[in-house]
């Protein structure tokens, strides 16, 4: 359980893109538990998430990089290409802990980055960055 200081208490709207019905489920209870007024949208590929940033202008998108149809990466730059003015925050996602992954994701076009398994500490410090 999160405790009640840390949790954010503003509407805001997160997109989680991941093709794994697992992270989904895990993702779902950490997010609804740290943000109890949020608005929790899925997708399940890449091209899902872009359709899903262009119905819903999520306020941060949580983006798994291995991903079928268009992976993170892709999905990133369709999205940076889709942006008008204000920039979505992008937080790339995944259990990779190869050398020069987060370099990755940040030359993608992503904000930042968090590995899997997701530390609950660490998404709050990240979160903190871009949602005020």
């Amino acid at each position: 359980t999160i405790p009640e200081k840390i949790k954010f208490d503003q509407n805001f709207s997160i997109l989680i893109a991941d093709d794994n019905s697992v992270n989904i489920f895990l993702a779902k209870k950490i997010f609804s538990n740290l943000f109890p007024n949020a608005t929790l949208n899925y997708a399940v590929n890449g091209k899902e998430a872009v359709k899903q940033y262009i119905e819903k202008k999520p306020d941060i998108i949580f983006m798994d990089v291995q991903m079928p149809i268009l992976n993170g990466y892709e999905a990133v730059s369709e999205i940076r290409n889709l942006e008008t003015s204000k920039r979505t925050p992008i937080i790339g996602l995944t259990a990779g802990v190869i050398n020069g992954e987060k370099e990755r994701c940040l030359e993608a076009g992503m904000d930042n980055y968090v590995s899997k398994p997701i530390m609950v500490e660490y998404l709050i410090e990240v979160i903190s960055q871009y949602l005020k």
